[in-house]
């Protein structure tokens, strides 16, 4: 960003340290870890693998599916993206498309978290927790508005839209059952 767009050059390393905060902090809050004499990038290395072992297994629930699905359907994505940047890169294209490039990336990115996170919760049988009722709902409606994107820019409905339009369905199922599952609990 910073080359191609101007921006203040401690912006690259200011967003680097808010990842690994970041990737720290989903690590000690839902995976568990602990705290001790550590250094970030066995952490990081350590996180990458748990969190492809759980991608590579078979997932133990419909709920888990879905979300496994959901993850590699925008994974590949975001892979896309990827290389459609690095051939901007390569074949001198202006700074401005590129960011909007990267900004596209960006949420695709935290789209692929999101998705991963609540595909563990699923694994777990936590999704009745408030953080993941809220994420479903907001994944919901994240897939609902990019299905809408998809089929408006194509004019056709597509594969791809089809199945977004499936993930903004469970989502939004899987929140109102967790909710009710949730309220019938507390009372």
């Amino acid at each position: 960003g910073t080359i191609l767009m101007g921006l203040n050059p401690l912006e690259p390393i200011v967003a680097f340290i808010a990842l690994v905060n970041s990737i720290k902090g989903y690590g000690y809050g839902l995976k568990g870890w602990e705290l001790g004499k550590a250094c970030a990038k066995e952490d990081i290395v350590n996180g990458l693998k748990s969190s492809i072992k759980s991608m590579a297994k078979i997932p133990n629930n419909i709920k888990s599916a879905g979300y496994w699905l959901a993850t590699l359907t925008i994974g590949s994505m975001k892979l896309l993206k990827m290389n459609e940047i690095v051939q901007m890169l390569f074949s001198g294209s202006k700074g401005v498309v590129i960011g909007t490039r990267l900004y596209r990336l960006s949420k695709l990115i935290l789209l692929t978290t999101v998705c991963f996170t609540l595909k563990d919760a699923a694994d777990r049988n936590r999704l009745e927790g408030t953080t993941f009722i809220e994420l479903n709902y907001l994944l919901s409606f994240t897939f609902a508005t990019m299905a809408a994107y998809i089929y408006k820019a194509s004019n056709s409905i597509t594969i791809l839209t089809g199945a977004i339009a499936f993930f903004s369905a469970s989502s939004a199922f899987n929140g109102i059952s967790s909710t009710m599952k949730k309220n019938a609990k507390s009372a």
